[in-house]
């Protein structure tokens, strides 16, 4: 597979039907909150609610109307967000698993792959040369399980950037002498363990996939082998089960004793009235 893209969308209708089911107050909210967050993908839904819902006159701490609007902002954040990616990328064809609502795309170049197991993700991964291992839409700074697949199995991954993608993948190296460069000790500019986008630019993700594509067979098996080694280094089960196990040892041990209170402490010699207090009384 030459571009493969896994993830679901809702369809129209289906976020209609939801945003129908909120309270009539909350309706506008609802798509002004979302394309707040279309617009600044690093914003989480907080901030972007925060910003929108006083001047509606709506309270963001009514806690059951908000987990409504999150439910329904989320799907209409995630579907803006793929749907606009994929259709930057109709022209290279990628094959796309997924919700059925993807077929609605189908006649904009898009092979709708259908539905996909997740005992079958990496198999798929595995067969193909780029993925968009896009993060999860309701997170705004976390990447998902996807991503670590599509780099433990060697295709090319191409991602939303994300705060969490800086902090804990290495950072580019250069990969020194370049065969057939322009003269001797020549160095290229080093290769992303990822390739990133700007989801709020939708064509970005055709530079992403395009630098990723035109990478050279010993390029991209150098990425693949980078990858996979900082996935066998960080980020498999046994790493995640010793970091619950020290959270859950450190959660199990006794409380340190509390300081002493004020009121439990000796009472301090009493001393002298000053000339000023005196006078005072």
């Amino acid at each position: 597979i030459d571009l493969v893209v896994m993830g679901s969308i809702a369809s129209e209708a289906e976020i209609d039907a939801h945003e129908r089911r909120l309270p009539g107050e909350l309706r506008t909210a609802c798509r002004d909150v979302a394309r707040v967050l279309v617009d600044h993908p690093g914003l989480p839904f907080e901030a972007a609610a925060d910003a929108v819902l006083p001047s509606q006159n709506i309270r963001t701490g009514a806690w059951p109307l908000i987990a409504a609007l999150w439910r329904t902002v989320t799907a209409r954040v995630n579907r803006e967000r793929r749907v606009g990616t994929v259709r930057a990328l109709a022209d290279l064809k990628p094959t796309v698993f997924g919700s059925e609502a993807w077929r609605e795309l189908e006649d904009e170049g898009i092979a709708y792959a259908g539905q996909i197991g997740y005992a079958d993700v990496a198999t798929t991964l595995a067969r193909s040369k780029v993925s968009i291992a896009w993060g999860p839409t309701q997170f705004a700074i976390g990447h998902s399980e996807r991503l670590l697949l599509t780099m433990a199995t060697g295709a090319l991954a191409v991602s939303d950037d994300r705060l969490d993608l800086a902090l804990h993948t290495p950072a580019p190296r250069s990969e020194g002498d370049v065969a057939g460069s322009a003269g001797p000790n020549t160095t290229r500019a080093p290769d992303p363990l990822v390739f990133t986008y700007n989801p709020a630019d939708p064509d970005s993700v055709r530079q992403a996939v395009s630098g990723a594509r035109s990478l050279d067979p010993d390029r991209v098996a150098a990425i693949a082998r980078r990858a996979r080694d900082h996935v066998e280094a960080s980020h498999l089960w046994s790493h995640r089960v010793r970091d619950l196990a020290r959270v859950a040892n450190a959660a199990l041990q006794p409380a340190p004793a509390a300081p002493r209170s004020l009121e439990t402490r000796p009472a301090s010699p009493a001393r002298p009235a000053t000339i000023a207090q005196t006078s005072r009384a």
